[in-house]
């Protein structure tokens, strides 16, 4: 069995609705490594090096998310209006129901609504008599989650009127 064909086995056996930390995927590519050497009838054949381990690591995380940080914020100032404001429509909980659909396991909904009411409550309000207008950047990895965040902030601001 090649290396492409231990890491295409690794990949179709993971589960994509499940969080995975580091040590639960070393955990699951020795297991892996070990089981496919005995079916094999290469029982006794040599265990991965840490260099390989760390290799499959670092492939498997690129493909299957493992976490998702918490989001910093730098500003200045801003009205507190979030924590008294009533939603007005339920988007963002239909967005969190399609994302439970999808298979998106409970950490990850539960830090992106984390971050959503944390952007939405920086807004200005949508009910002041006084326009503001508010500015924000976005940085993060590729496929760090950047988009689903902003489509959370975005129906939760619909909720609360804008």
């Amino acid at each position: 069995m090649t290396s492409k064909d231990f890491e295409n086995t690794l990949i179709s056996g993971l589960s994509a609705n499940a969080v995975h930390t580091d040590e639960s995927l070393l955990e699951y590519i020795r297991g892996s490594h070990k089981l496919l050497s005995m079916a094999n009838g290469n029982a006794d054949r040599a265990p991965l090096t840490s260099d390989d381990e760390l290799g499959y690591l670092r492939r498997l995380k690129l493909m299957f998310q493992t976490s998702q940080g918490e989001a910093r914020v730098l500003e200045a100032e801003h009205d507190n209006w979030f924590d008294t404001a009533n939603a007005s429509h339920n988007y963002f909980d239909d967005y969190i129901n399609l994302l439970q659909r999808k298979g998106f396991p409970e950490p990850i909904r539960a830090a992106l609504s984390r971050d959503a009411r944390l952007i939405t409550s920086l807004l200005a309000n949508p009910n002041s008599s006084m326009l503001k207008s508010k500015r924000g950047l976005v940085v993060g990895h590729v496929q760090s989650g950047k988009t689903g965040n902003f489509i959370g902030v975005v129906s939760m601001a619909a909720d609360y009127g804008y």
